[in-house]
């Protein structure tokens, strides 16, 4: 099971979503804030990870629009004083799908 913390505030889960985040999509996609599992977790992202392909995201802005929300390439330090970088993100990510 996935539980750990995220750094800038994620929910103990897999795939570390912000409760914001979680709260929309979950009722977005499930038609209810559902409870944080490993199961519903995979079902919205996989949903609307096929919403951005089929809109036309290519793999490189599917992993920005992951990372970072809007699809851009951006990078600084936010609010809890963790720096991110989408490119960096969406690079890694395109070596790890690429195995």
């Amino acid at each position: 099971m996935c539980t750990e913390q995220g750094k800038s505030g994620e929910l103990r889960s897999c795939l570390q979503y912000l409760d914001s985040t979680w709260k929309l999509w979950s009722q977005e996609y499930i038609g209810y804030v559902a409870p944080v599992t490993e199961v519903n977790e995979m079902y919205v992202a996989t949903l609307k990870v096929q919403e951005w392909i089929d809109s036309g995201a290519s793999d490189w802005k599917v992993f920005l629009y992951w990372n970072g929300g809007d699809g851009r390439e951006k990078r600084g330090v936010n609010q809890y004083g963790i720096e991110y970088n989408t490119v960096q993100y969406a690079q890694k990510a395109l070596v790890y799908l690429s195995r």
